[in-house]
């Protein structure tokens, strides 16, 4: 019975496509090629093997292509529009695709087999993780090893089809090729984030006393990499704790679960996302603090739908703590690496 729920699913998502192609969301299919800079030096070697995995997303040009602008007015106290920030509905009107173009991009994905799809409310962003193999017939490319030195990148070796006009960036088709964290020994380590002491947290972070009272602050942590509450717990309970930071208004979620191919390249044992609790409560102690697991560290991701999905999130945060840098890109930056992406103008413009 499963394996026939699964064939009229197939053929479901297969009818949809179809459906997409119809209504003319699919009929004007675009040729992307990603940054060429970043190949510079490297010498391609082999077809890769079908194994490897990647996450891959796709970003939409927003329909108003102010939005680069925008963000950048926003951010500057010099301009009159600093701080002048939009609500979210406000900013999916203005700034968002077609609700028929994002669902036709999933769609993609999911026939291509991709796991873990996700479309953002924007309808801007979409992206999933796909095998290479996987990856290489959705876009109609062949995946190659590329080499300089002690660096490895996988790499498309053509330009990439993807079922839709207007295309901002493709995100994760070039990536380091690293050993996954499950094959490196172990360091020896016992150290704790409750080492820490909540006196000399406070003095380096000049913290206000009962801060961040009625804010939320999400946090977005490798989902490999759970935090330890007993050290939380140790460091409240340690003498100069901030007054009324509670661990009751800790929350954990998981987004999307580990998986065996991702990981950071080190094993904290939860101590990045502890000292990141410990920093939010000595910096807001009256903030509600949602601790999110999500798949930040898998081959390819940019973090991008990490931070759309705390963006999209009914109860928005009034801050999110990133564990990787972003920002804007401009000039050569920019050219090597892509344009700024669309969740961190979303925050910027929101006020995030």
């Amino acid at each position: 019975m499963a394996l026939i729920l699964k064939g009229f699913q197939a053929f479901a998502i297969a009818l949809a496509l179809l459906a997409v192609t119809s209504n003319g969301v699919r009929a004007a299919s675009s040729r992307f090629s990603p940054p060429a800079p970043q190949l510079e030096g490297l010498t391609r070697q082999t077809r890769l093997d079908a194994a490897p995995r990647i996450h891959l997303v796709v970003e939409l040009q927003p329909k108003d292509p102010s939005l680069d602008a925008l963000a950048a007015s926003i951010l500057d106290p010099a301009s009159s529009s600093h701080r002048a920030t939009l609500s979210k509905a406000a900013f999916d009107a203005r700034f968002g695709r077609s609700q028929g173009e994002i669902d036709g991009l999933a769609t993609w994905m999911h026939v291509h087999g991709a796991e873990n799809v996700y479309a953002s409310s924007n309808r801007l962003v979409v992206g999933g993780d796909f095998t290479l193999d996987q990856a290489g017939r959705a876009l109609r490319t062949v995946f190659a090893l590329y080499l300089a030195g002690p660096r490895r990148v996988i790499a498309p070796t053509t330009p990439l089809t993807i079922p839709v006009d207007g295309i901002r960036a493709v995100r994760g088709t070039i990536s380091a090729f690293t050993p996954r964290l499950a094959d490196t020994p172990t360091l020896p380590n016992d150290f704790r984030g409750a080492w820490f002491l909540p006196t000399r947290f406070r003095e380096a972070y000049d913290a206000v006393e009962n801060g961040g009272a009625g804010m939320r602050i999400a946090l977005i942590e490798d989902a490999s990499d759970a935090m330890r509450a007993g050290d939380v717990a140790a460091f409240l309970a340690a003498d100069g704790a901030p007054p009324g930071a509670s661990g009751a208004r800790v929350s954990e979620r998981v987004i999307v679960a580990p998986s065996s191919d991702a990981g950071c390249g080190r094993d904290d044992r939860g101590q990045e996302a502890t000292i990141d609790v410990d920093a939010a409560l000595t910096l807001a102690p009256g903030a509600n603090v949602d601790v999110r697991y999500d798949q930040v560290c898998l081959r390819g991701s940019e973090g991008t739908l990490a931070l759309q999905r705390a963006l999209d999130d009914a109860n928005a945060p009034n801050v999110i703590v990133f564990p990787f840098t972003v920002g804007p890109t401009y000039d050569a930056v920019a050219t090597d690496w892509g344009p700024t992406s669309i969740p961190y103008l979303e925050a910027a413009v929101r006020g995030i």
